[in-house]
């Protein structure tokens, strides 16, 4: 996540691709599904929306088939913002919603950065 916040996004994706295979490689889904969110985020940065809408996907996906809600709720927010800047605004809004009804229900403190 440091190199991500330093700009360094090729060195970011290295790092999370290689927990991806830790989290695969040892069975951890949560992990699994974190990684890709976090691949997600560095490929916006870097302008690769097509990348960050499939990485949130398949995070998504994974995250609801083992009921861990603060990963989906992650992937909401990510592909909220990712529709948004491909002028998506109906299915930007859509994801957003869902990410703030999760955010909410897990009385995290971060629910302000998920309203568009």
């Amino acid at each position: 996540m440091l190199c991500q916040r330093q700009g360094r996004y090729d060195e970011a994706r290295r790092r999370h691709h290689d927990a991806l295979e830790l989290s695969r490689s040892f069975d951890f889904p949560g992990d699994e599904a974190e990684s890709l969110n976090a691949l997600a985020e560095a490929a916006r940065s870097m302008g690769d929306l097509a990348r960050a809408v499939a990485e949130h996907d398949t995070a998504l996906t994974l995250a609801r088939e083992f009921s861990y809600c603060p990963e989906q709720a992650r992937a909401h927010d990510g592909l909220a913002h990712v529709h948004r800047d491909l002028d998506r605004v109906d299915l930007a809004h859509d994801q957003a919603r869902q990410a703030l009804d999760l955010y909410t229900a897990l009385a995290v403190r971060t629910v302000g950065r998920c309203r568009m």
